[in-house]
């Protein structure tokens, strides 16, 4: 489907406008969200558009790579600047994923995120297990590199038990995230838990070897995913994640257990609501 430029009554191009902030190639909300009344849409929206259709029908499966920019500004007859807000506003809708010398690649369509409970207190983190699946993928011991002795807060080069989770929700045909739960080696029977498991492992400890955890602390912070990650998520590697670390700490305040989460921005969406007392209404 090919997308040319608009022309105005005199017969010249009508370059195309839309809000824009920061990189020139970075998509506002707006884009979105707000359809424009009364006004054609820029040139770009309509070169997006004509590439879903595109991917729609099958020109372009999902895991392959759409044509080239030099390939798409000659199909379509348009300027590079208008490719790169196309493919921008692609990438912000979650149907494509673009790599610097690979291209943009073909990603499954996206799902409806469902938001997770505030994980604020003990209750929000029951009512995430509550409504959440972890499917076993693997058990088995690791050296800690340094990358990892890092995000787990333990010395690097000692040898812990990971066990890794897919974390799911019963309706969606793909995984909410990644969950790797690290023990010390003489704790790894804790972690074997059937196919589909929706307990905690910290309960495993107490029932087994009677370490009661007590406290819980949770640590949150934007980062990309790696290769082995990203593949267990079916998204691209260095798309942005959350990543999730909770230690949770025995009677005596030692770490027992760390569990490490990844969920990807396109299947992660938290909400919290809550009320503020009239003194702090005119704070802003």
């Amino acid at each position: 489907m090919k997308v040319g430029p608009r022309t105005t009554q005199s017969g010249a191009p009508q370059k195309a406008s839309a809000q824009w902030k920061g990189k020139s190639n970075e998509v506002t909300m707006s884009d979105r969200r707000q359809p424009y009344k009364g006004q054609p849409k820029p040139l770009y929206h309509a070169l997006a558009q004509s590439i879903t259709i595109d991917i729609e029908r099958g020109a372009h499966p999902v895991g392959s790579t759409l044509p080239s920019e030099k390939n798409l500004m000659s199909v379509h007859g348009v300027s590079r600047q208008t490719v790169r807000r196309a493919l921008a506003l692609l990438r912000f809708q979650g149907l494509i994923a673009s790599r610097p010398g690979v291209g943009s690649m073909v990603l499954p369509a996206p799902q409806e995120v469902e938001a997770f409970p505030p994980i604020i207190s003990v209750d929000g983190l029951r009512e995430l297990l509550r409504r959440t699946e972890l499917h076993h993928v693997s058990l088995g011991l690791i050296t800690v590199n340094e990358r990892l002795s890092d995000v787990l807060e333990c010395r690097r080069g000692i040898q812990l038990s990971e066990a890794c989770f897919l974390r799911r929700r019963s309706a969606a045909s793909l995984p909410a995230g990644v969950v790797r739960v690290y023990l010390h080696p003489e704790y790894a029977a804790a972690q074997i838990t059937s196919r589909i498991a929706r307990g905690p492992i910290y309960q495993n400890l107490e029932r087994m070897y009677g370490i009661a955890v007590t406290e819980v602390r949770q640590d949150m912070t934007a980062t990309v995913l790696d290769k082995e990650t990203a593949d267990l998520l079916q998204v691209a590697p260095g798309d942005p994640a959350l990543q999730v670390v909770r230690f949770y700490y025995s009677t005596a305040g030692n770490p027992v257990e760390v569990a490490v989460s990844h969920y990807p921005s396109s299947r992660f969406r938290q909400s919290i609501r809550y009320p503020l007392p009239p003194a702090s209404w005119q704070a802003g």
